[in-house]
């Protein structure tokens, strides 16, 4: 029995890949909107002893994994944001920060670098295998605007 060729399998995939990845780009962009407007913040039991929280707000998320039991399956809470924090306030949250404790692990992230790693994972199939010095030139500086486009609405809002 043949195989099939292994390109021939991912071109029946990329197009299933790249709508999963595009409808994730766009729910975490509406959730990043979301953020400037209301505070969110819930958990969900992943087994008797661990869990997961997740708190957004002001544009950034924080994700917690914590090692303690939990009486509830799921909570979810929103309200509105009634302290705007300024994007040159010394005590925002960063764009990434990964620690640990002995208990939990603290994961702090920005929705503009969620959005352009969905971003780009939706397109990154469709881009060929062989391609030319001009089209990465192109890919290159279409990529540092996107970023350039986030850290000025992060600094700005």
């Amino acid at each position: 029995m043949r195989l099939p060729r292994l390109t021939t399998v991912l071109r029946f995939v990329r197009v299933p890949f790249s709508i999963t990845w595009g409808v994730m780009f766009l729910l975490v962009v509406c959730f990043w909107v979301r953020s400037y407007f209301f505070v969110d913040s819930g958990h969900i039991r992943i087994l008797s002893t661990e869990y997961i929280s997740v708190h957004a707000g002001a544009g950034r998320m924080c994700v917690w994994f914590e090692h303690q039991r939990i009486a509830n399956l799921f909570s979810w809470n929103s309200r509105p944001l009634t302290e705007l924090v300024s994007p040159t306030d010394e005590d925002r949250i960063p764009w990434f920060n990964l620690a640990f404790w002995p208990t939990f692990a603290r994961l702090y992230l920005a929705h503009g670098l969620l959005a352009i790693t969905s971003g780009l994972l939706a397109i990154a199939p469709w881009c060929p295998l062989r391609f030319s010095f001009r089209s990465l030139l192109i890919a290159v500086t279409i990529t540092t605007l996107l970023i350039g486009i986030v850290a000025w609405v992060d600094k700005t809002f």
